[in-house]
């Protein structure tokens, strides 16, 4: 499954994110979203669980606050219109 991660703290890298979510079992990917423009990092992430560890990431970390930020955590939904 896909997790959508919003207001993630600028400085946390994909370790980080890597612990984070481990904690819930294995990731098998994090993807750290940048401005295409600039490469400038920006404040959400992606992360892919298997379905069972990644509801559980979900239910624990959704409104927690991690490095002073507070996480809104959801299962990521495919875009329904093309992005131009």
């Amino acid at each position: 499954m896909r997790i959508f991660c919003q207001n993630m703290p600028w400085g946390a890298g994909e370790v980080d994110i890597r612990l984070l979510f481990e904690q819930y079992g294995k990731v098998d990917k994090v993807a750290l979203c940048t401005f295409p423009e600039s490469g400038e990092r920006r404040s959400f992430i992606f992360v892919e669980m298997a379905d069972a560890d990644a509801l559980r990431a979900i239910i624990s970390l959704d409104g927690k606050e991690f490095r002073g930020r507070r996480l809104t955590v959801a299962k990521a939904f495919p875009r329904t219109e093309p992005r131009y």
